[in-house]
């Protein structure tokens, strides 16, 4: 690259001479208008344009240099740009499905617990039905009058129930017992007191029995192993023939099933002499 130098008065060469400088040293050169300096002169003009061309070039190719280097770095960002991106789409994804796993897990969870929920309350049903009817049958196995007050869930007030059997196994009156009675008038009021009041307040309903008999009540029968009558067999006949001697109880049963017995009322006389079976 070539300048031309200020003019100052006191160093400027004749009209005839020109001055040049060149370079980063500012190398001077002067040039006269002569014939005999001409050569030199177009010389010097093309080593100076020479040297421009070639600072040119340098500072280009550094510019090109630059440029690339701006281009490399320019893709490498786009890739890391891409990997972001596509890393990014990647965890979205993820993220969605670990969020819609989680969602399931719970709403599979919520269900099983509701229904360990529903299944916990249908046992405590049953199991307060069970407890309730244990109770019923505790009452019912206890005196024929409870005390109101130990006994809260007994009020007759407001259950409405009419029992169909009475609270305590009746059993037939014994010998003695039949004797111990003396004739009395129709009229007496002896008699007259020995009525009991049969009001159904004064009666218990046994659940499990009473469920029994109903069942039994749909299909009659004489089967002995049927709940009902087995129930009956326990606790209203066996008892009553509860004898010493084994052979004179089943006796008396077979002939009470086959209804080929006769019982008779005895008085004291009869009692005080010694009982002979025939």
């Amino acid at each position: 690259m070539a300048t031309l130098l200020s003019p100052d008065p006191r160093t400027m060469p004749p009209e005839d001479t020109c001055v040049f400088t060149s370079g980063p040293a500012g190398v001077l050169w002067e040039l006269k208008a002569t014939e005999d300096s001409l050569p030199g002169r177009n010389s010097l003009m093309a080593e100076v344009k020479e040297l421009a061309y070639s600072r040119l070039q340098q500072e280009l190719r550094k510019a090109q240099l630059e440029l690339k280097l701006k281009d490399e770095e320019v893709v490498r960002l786009s890739q890391i740009r891409d990997e972001v991106g596509a890393e990014l789409e990647e965890l979205t994804a993820s993220l969605f499905e670990e969020a819609n796993n989680m969602v399931r897990d719970a709403n599979e969870k919520q269900a099983y617990a509701e229904k360990l929920l529903k299944e916990a309350n249908l046992k405590i049903e049953v199991l307060q039905a069970e407890v309730q009817a244990l109770k019923t049958l505790v009452i019912t196995s206890t005196p024929s009058m409870p005390n109101p007050h130990l006994h809260p869930q007994i009020d007759k007030r407001h259950n409405g129930v009419r029992s169909l059997f009475t609270q305590g196994h009746k059993r037939s009156p014994s010998n003695y017992e039949l004797c111990s009675f003396r004739e009395t008038p129709p009229g007496s009021p002896t008699k007259e007191a020995a009525f009991v009041d049969f009001s159904p307040d004064n009666y218990e309903v046994d659940p499990v029995f009473h469920q029994q008999f109903l069942e039994w009540h749909q299909n009659p029968n004489l089967d002995k192993a049927n709940p009902f009558l087995m129930n009956i067999y326990k606790e209203e006949i066996l008892p009553s023939l509860n004898f010493t001697n084994g052979k004179l109880s089943e006796a008396v049963l077979s002939a009470i099933e086959k209804n080929v017995i006769t019982i008779e009322q005895v008085n004291g006389k009869i009692l005080s002499q010694k009982g002979v079976l025939c």
